[in-house]
């Protein structure tokens, strides 16, 4: 999502950390995964490092070549 907040245009990014085994885990438990600011987070990140990285920069570049 693009937001521009007093002027200054910003880009709002979210990207799932957490490993699939773990939410199944959370969800046959019946409880919610533990939020980012927790401090029971434990995002998956060897996995989503790498992903993460690619298109965040693959998103940085778009915007830079629009201008």
């Amino acid at each position: 999502m693009r937001v521009v907040a007093f002027g200054v245009p910003i880009l709002m990014y979210r990207l799932g950390a957490i490993a699939p085994r773990d939410l199944m885990r959370y969800e046959k438990a019946g409880v919610e995964p533990p939020s980012l600011h927790s401090a029971t987070f434990a995002p998956d990140a060897e996995t989503c490092l790498p992903v993460g990285v690619r298109t965040l920069v693959a998103a940085g570049r778009e915007l830079l070549e629009a201008r």
